[in-house]
């Protein structure tokens, strides 16, 4: 039966998460473990189609949360229990310590007053171990959209664990990205369409009533 994205991602009761669209992941700073995922990311216009998505988001009223990785300058309490954590600690990357400029948000996808920014510090997936559950219930959200990187890991994760709060969840495909692009397409295709809606930024912006054109 067909969705009707008025009623499924309501300004008042959707969340949008902007997931890691850091320059220490996607962008300047991306240490070599991850440039194929920068690549993939570049390839798919990713940055251009979030930063419209976030501003018909805001035009409509609906709640954004940028949701990076952060470390201490020291490191401690870092996960090391992970190939890829151990991978770009042998990179040599200086890791994502808050405020530095590989923490920062890619130009474009930048918090602007009245987002959220939900840091989190350990494990690897936004509502892990985060305060973003509570904000959300707290705020009467009922719709989750899942952006930015990676299909892989954190994109799955976080619709996994939506579902698992009782959360409804819409994917715009245009929004995220997996590396090979072609995988990400993939569990798109034949994971994630069975937990999730799969749309795209121009159709939730026409849901919301905002004239994509115009962004």
């Amino acid at each position: 039966m067909p969705i009707d994205l008025r009623e499924f991602a309501q300004p008042q009761t959707t969340a949008l998460l902007a997931i890691e669209v850091q320059q220490g992941v996607i962008g300047e700073y991306t240490p070599a473990p991850l440039s194929a995922l920068r690549d993939a990311a570049a390839s798919r216009g990713l940055v251009a189609q979030l930063s419209k998505l976030l501003k018909a988001a805001r035009k409509a009223g609906v709640h954004v949360f940028h949701c990076p990785a952060g470390a201490r300058p020291d490191g401690l309490g870092s996960m090391m229990n992970t190939r890829l954590a151990q991978a770009l600690k042998k990179s040599g990357r200086r890791g994502m310590v808050v405020g530095s400029p590989e923490s920062a948000n890619l130009p474009g996808l930048e918090p602007e007053q009245g987002d959220f920014v939900i840091w989190r510090t350990h494990g690897m997936t936004a509502f892990h171990d985060s305060s973003l559950d509570s904000i959300c219930r707290n705020m009467g959200i009922r719709t989750i959209i899942p952006t930015g990187v990676s299909i892989n890991v954190a994109i799955t994760g976080a619709t996994i664990e939506a579902v698992n709060r009782a959360y409804r969840v819409v994917i715009p495909t245009d929004c995220v990205v997996g590396f090979p692009p072609e995988y990400g397409d993939m569990v798109l295709k034949h994971a994630l369409v069975g937990l999730a809606v799969l749309s795209t930024a121009p159709e939730l912006a026409a849901a919301w009533g905002v004239d994509w054109s115009a962004l």
